[in-house]
């Protein structure tokens, strides 16, 4: 069988990043095809923008691509925890919608 990758993407107010990184993080992981599978699991924090939407259209569009969507949001602090349950891959990535990783020194 073969080993599954879980990207998690956290994001709020995203509408003009969802589409770019799911279009990337397809195009990545299209090069490991045969090797890996995966999916990518956008979790939306109560968006007050279209980015709900379009990650639903996004979805019904590509089945590796997962939403989950938050009634409300809960900052930054639980962020792992709203992904709990929801993660089917024997490896997981989280990364940032903007595109911005902050590092800490």
């Amino acid at each position: 069988m073969m080993k599954k990758i879980s990207i998690l993407v956290p994001c709020y107010n995203e509408e003009n990043n969802v589409e770019p990184m799911a279009r990337i993080l397809t195009e990545i992981m299209a090069s490991y095809e045969g090797k890996y599978d995966y999916e990518i699991i956008f979790r939306d924090n109560a968006s007050s923008d279209q980015t709900l939407d379009i990650l639903r259209n996004l979805a019904e569009e590509d089945k590796h691509i997962k939403v989950i969507a938050n009634a409300r949001n809960y900052g930054i602090s639980p962020l792992k925890d709203t992904f709990l349950g929801r993660v089917e891959g024997d490896a997981q990535i989280q990364i940032a919608c903007d595109f911005q990783e902050d590092r800490k020194s």
